[in-house]
């Protein structure tokens, strides 16, 4: 077997050696491996063609780049992977197909493999739960449990919702905590319903906050998509957009503005108009980079036309009709040369 695989999760693997069906050995380097001839069989089932249309290419020693997609491995078990070319010894490839959960703990060690009370006491759930040895009367013995470190609470600390026994309800608990929280050691995944009001520090939130802060927030790491309401005063930088209207700059701001005019005005370069009508309308910039153009280049004036060359001074980039029939001269709109 070639090795474990994550089910709905696509892969790029070596497929080969492929070596010349006369001799056994001569490396086949030159094959045009389409996607039907990557066949598949999953968990024992009919060959069928893989589904990823990705190309084949050839790496080395006889080897090509195989794509399967994540519907290739959609099937849990085995997955057999089979390329049959008529110049070529056939070549066969075997994976294990593992789901999310045990492939994550084996493979990535992301993870911890899931289990349940049965599994963990090795009976009956109702005569061990976590290692604490109880009868089918009491469940939990709240004499042998009563404290969280280290064991399992008893059902005294635990106020959500029970059955007809007294127990925890298989949907989890949908009620209150009553007391304190002295701390939570790990991830909390995901809140459901709305937290009241935390006392103390935040060190970080990873995600959205849809409600109100009250008080005040040190610092923000990260990306905030929008702010609804008044933000008194901002310390620092706002690297994004601001959509709506800011009260006034202060000194540090109205000096980069003022920075960014001069630099538009005094340092940044422009580069004159080219071949073309001139719009009738335009930006402030362009319209001055006519009346710099027309001063600057070559103009011709004959006794039909106008004409305002390019910086080269080869080419007509703007012309405009001109006449005089002795009493009046006329000359047309300017337009692109030549």
């Amino acid at each position: 077997m070639d090795g474990w695989l994550k089910q709905a999760v696509g892969i790029t693997f070596k497929a080969g050696p492929f070596v010349a069906s006369t001799d056994g050995y001569t490396i086949a380097d030159a094959l045009s491996i389409a996607t039907s001839d990557v066949r598949l069989s999953k968990n024992g089932g009919d060959f069928a063609a893989k589904v990823s249309a990705t190309t084949t290419p050839y790496d080395e020693y006889g080897a090509y780049d195989v794509a399967l997609s994540s519907d290739d491995v959609a099937t849990v078990g085995r997955l057999k992977v089979q390329i049959s070319m008529t110049t070529c010894l056939p070549v066969w490839h075997s994976f294990m197909v593992l789901p999310a959960n045990p492939y994550d703990s084996f493979i990535a060690g992301s993870t911890y493999i899931s289990t349940n009370v049965v599994q963990m006491g090795g009976g009956d759930s109702t005569t061990f739960i976590l290692g604490a040895v109880v009868d089918d009367a009491t469940r939990v013995d709240a004499s042998a449990v009563n404290t969280l470190a280290g064991k399992v609470p008893s059902k005294a600390y635990l106020t959500g919702t029970t059955n007809a026994d007294g127990d925890i309800a298989a949907d989890g608990m949908t009620g209150d905590f009553a007391g304190a929280v002295g701390s939570v050691a790990g991830a909390v995944g995901s809140v459901t319903g709305a937290v009241g009001s935390v006392t103390g520090a935040v060190a970080s939130v990873a995600g959205n906050v849809d409600g109100n802060v009250t008080g005040s927030v040190a610092s923000v790491v990260g990306a905030v998509g929008s702010v609804t309401g008044a933000v008194g005063s901002v310390a620092g930088n706002v690297d994004g957009n601001v959509s709506g209207t800011i009260g006034s700059l202060a000194a540090q701001a109205k000096t980069d503005v003022n920075a960014q005019v001069v630099d538009a005005l005094a340092t940044d370069t422009y580069a004159e108009p080219g071949q073309e009508a001139p719009a009738a309308t335009n930006t402030l910039a362009v319209k001055i980079g006519y009346l710099f153009k027309f001063l600057r280049n070559k103009v011709l004036q004959t006794a039909t036309q106008l004409s305002i060359y390019d910086d080269a001074g080869t080419t007509v980039d703007q012309k405009a009709a001109v006449s005089d029939d002795g009493t009046t001269y006329t000359k047309s709109e300017i337009e692109t040369g030549p």
